[in-house]
C-alpha cells in the first residue's frame, strides 16, 4: 500500500481497499474540544467525523473517513453507511444498505470483513492497532470512545451523545490490542478522560484483501467448550487430563479437515511438571486457518505480543468474546492454578484462564477461573503445512512483522 495514492480500481470503478485507523490524537468525551475541529463549530458525531477526516487528511490518506460511534438515536452500524437511525427502525426507514468495508489496516495488513461480517460474525482479521500513518501500537494506552456495541448497536454510554466532558459523565470505550467484542466494548471511561482515541473507517464498499498463503503450522481456538476436566469434554476419547486436551484438538481437527489432524496437541500445562511451551516441537511459524499469522518463530510466541489473536477455530468461524484454559503464563510455563491437573469440575478448583480476543500476555494468562466456568482451548500443530487456507492469497512479504508493546 502506498500512502497518500488514490485506491486501485476494480473494472468497475470500486475502490479495492478500504482503510481504518485508530487517531493518533485523544480527548474528552466532549469531541468539540478537541483540537482538530477547534474553531468548526461542531459537536458530538460530526466533530468526531471531522476529526477523522483531518487525521486522513494529515496522513495522505484519500477517501472519506468517519467516526464509530454510536448515540441513542443513531448507531455506528448505520453511520458508517452514511444513514441516520439504528438498526431497530432499519437505518431510519432506508430502502437500501449501502453496506461498507471490508477494511485493511494502514500499514496494508488486513483488519476486518465487511460491516455485516463484522456485526454478526465477529470477522475481525487482526486487531486495530495502526494508526492514521501506519505506526504500530499494542500497548494498553489504546481506550477508544465508541458508545458501541459488537453488533453497531448503542450501548447507551456516549458522554450525552459526545458533547460531555464531565467527571460525573461516562462512556463505554473499546480496547487497542484486541478483536471480537473488546475492540468496541471492553470499558467504561470518565467522559473527563482526556486519553482516548477514536476509531475512524473509510466509507463505502470495497474489495477483499488479499491474504497470505504462506506455509505454517495451524493454531485455533476450539468451537466446543466445557469445564475443568477434560475427560468429559466430547472428543476425549476416554483419556484424562491433558491426554483428553489432545484428544479433543486432534477430534476437531480432523472433523474440519485440518491437514495432518494427530499433530495437534493443546496449549495446556498443569502441576506435575508439563508445560506448554515443552509441548510445541516446532519452530513455527504459525498461523490460523484464514492464513493469518499468529508468530514467526517460537520465541515470538512466547514474547507476549502475538501478531494477531487466536480468535478463530477450526472451522473457520470466529467465536465472540471467550475464555480459554491454559494454565500457561506468556512463555508458556505452567502456573499455580490447572484444575487439579483438569480433572476438577467443581466450583472450589481454580483454572489460569486466557483471553482468545487478546494479542499481549493476556491471550494466555489473563483470569484465574473456578473449575466450573465454561471455557475453550488452543490447539496447535506441530508439523508446518506447505500451504492451507480456505481464502484468495496474496503476497506475503509484509507479514514478517515486528510489534511493539
Amino acid at each position: 500500500m502506498l500512502l497518500g495514492r488514490p485506491h486501485p480500481a476494480a473494472a468497475d470503478g470500486t475502490p479495492a481497499l478500504r482503510h481504518a485507523f485508530a487517531t493518533s490524537v485523544t480527548g474528552s468525551g466532549d469531541l468539540s474540544t478537541w483540537a482538530d475541529v477547534s474553531g468548526l463549530s461542531l459537536t458530538g458525531v460530526a466533530a468526531g467525523d471531522a476529526i477523522c477526516q483531518a487525521r486522513a487528511t494529515a496522513a495522505s490518506l484519500t477517501g472519506t473517513y468517519v467516526a464509530w460511534l454510536s448515540t441513542g438515536s443513531n448507531d455506528a452500524y448505520c453511520h458508517v453507511q452514511g444513514l441516520t437511525g439504528t438498526q431497530v427502525d432499519g437505518c431510519s426507514g432506508a430502502v437500501t444498505l449501502p453496506g461498507a468495508g471490508p477494511w485493511v489496516r494502514t500499514d496494508g495488513t488486513p483488519w476486518s470483513g465487511t460491516l455485516d461480517e463484522i456485526v454478526t460474525a465477529n470477522v475481525l482479521f487482526t486487531p486495530l492497532v495502526t494508526d492514521e500513518s501506519g505506526t504500530i501500537d499494542i500497548s494498553n494506552a489504546q481506550a477508544r470512545w465508541t458508545g458501541t456495541h459488537p453488533d453497531g448497536t448503542p450501548t447507551g454510554g456516549d458522554c450525552d451523545g459526545w458533547t460531555n466532558s464531565a467527571a460525573v459523565g461516562l462512556a463505554d470505550a473499546g480496547r487497542g490490542p484486541t478483536t471480537a467484542d473488546s475492540w468496541t466494548l471492553d470499558q467504561s471511561a470518565l467522559c473527563n478522560a482526556t486519553n482516548l482515541r477514536l476509531i475512524c473507517l473509510e466509507t463505502g464498499p470495497g474489495l477483499p484483501p488479499a491474504k497470505p498463503r504462506d506455509p505454517g503450522a495451524l493454531v485455533f481456538v476450539s468451537s466446543i467448550d466445557g469445564d475443568g476436566d477434560l475427560s468429559t469434554w466430547p472428543g476425549a476419547g476416554g483419556l484424562t487430563e491433558i491426554a483428553a486436551g489432545d484428544s479433543v484438538c486432534q477430534s476437531l481437527a480432523s472433523t474440519a479437515g485440518l491437514p495432518d489432524p494427530q499433530t495437534f496437541v493443546a496449549w495446556l500445562s498443569d502441576g506435575r511438571g508439563i508445560n506448554a511451551t515443552d509441548r510445541i516441537t516446532t519452530d513455527g511459524p504459525w498461523k490460523r486457518v484464514d492464513g493469518i499469522p499468529i508468530a514467526n518463530s517460537k520465541a515470538d510466541l512466547l514474547d507476549a505480543a502475538l501478531f494477531t489473536s487466536i480468535s478463530q477455530d477450526e472451522t473457520g468461524a470466529y467465536p465472540g468474546k471467550a475464555g480459554v484454559w491454559t494454565a500457561s503464563d506468556p512463555s508458556g510455563i505452567a502456573g499455580i492454578y490447572h484444575c487439579n491437573e483438569w480433572r476438577n469440575s467443581s466450583n472450589a478448583g481454580t483454572g489460569l484462564t486466557g483471553a482468545l480476543n487478546s494479542v499481549r500476555a493476556s491471550w494466555t494468562d489473563g483470569n484465574d477461573n473456578s473449575c466450573d466456568m465454561i471455557n475453550r482451548i488452543y490447539c496447535f500443530s506441530n508439523v508446518v503445512s506447505v500451504f492451507f487456507d480456505n481464502f484468495e492469497g496474496g503476497d506475503t512479504s509484509r507479514w514478517d512483522v515486528t510489534v511493539s508493546q
